[in-house]
């Protein structure tokens, strides 16, 4: 059987990081705060690299996984079990999630569920922490063979500057007071254009941000 050097890759970072789990858990009774601190640093440091190549590897698999077949996908379906998969965290944000009737269109449920999780929990980061978080979901009819999807929130929004940059690998705003790998906006365009489609984000600072995207329609 082979096994890829990323599996053992990801395997190896695993063990890592729950060896570092397993010595804070243990020895941290007998360090010093200063000899604490340094192990924290360690364990932060641990899981951020353990976090960032599972992330890695996603992304590298939608470009030469085996792809399922194109199928009739219900977006409502879609959505409505992302949020519920979520609701802990919106919750936790004092957020609320509504949408309009989505429609049919041609495409991998399992992936677009991806890209609503990957906006959703964006728009849980990146909330103002002064607003309750809204986020409403809806959809267009472009022409009759195509439908445009938008997922537009309240939040913190971004800078006209950086609408293009923030979907390449890597490319966070923030510093690490927000959590993140910084890929999950690429995974999101990766999907999309695999499906045929393209991602945009439309958004003033302060205001709020609308991810677009376009998909298929699956015909009447």
């Amino acid at each position: 059987m082979h096994i890829s050097r990323a599996t053992i890759c990801k395997s190896l970072c695993g063990r890592l990081t729950n060896f570092v789990q397993l010595i804070s858990q243990t020895a941290a009774s007998r360090l010093t705060d200063e000899e604490q601190k340094f192990l924290t640093f360690v364990v932060e440091g641990a899981e951020r690299m353990e976090h960032l190549i599972r992330a890695l590897l996603s992304y590298s698999q939608l470009g030469h996984a085996e792809r399922a077949a194109p199928s009739r996908v219900d977006l409502n379906a879609v959505v409505d079990r992302v949020v519920e998969d979520l609701n802990g965290r919106i919750t936790e944000a004092g957020g609320r999630i509504t949408r309009t009737e989505l429609p049919l269109v041609i495409g991998d449920p399992v992936q677009l569920a991806d890209v609503f999780q990957n906006l959703l929990v964006n728009a849980i980061k990146y909330r103002r922490p002064e607003e309750p978080l809204e986020v409403k979901i809806g959809a267009v009819y472009e022409n009759p063979g195509e439908v445009t999807i938008s997922v537009g929130d309240n939040g913190q929004g971004i800078n006209a500057g950086y609408h293009d940059l923030i979907f390449l690998p890597f490319k966070r705003l923030h510093g690490r007071e927000i959590p993140g790998t910084g890929i999950g906006l690429a995974i999101c365009r990766r999907i999309i254009e695999a499906h045929g489609g393209r991602i945009w984000i439309e958004s003033t600072p302060q205001v709020g941000a609308t991810f677009r995207f376009s998909l298929r329609a699956y015909p009447s």
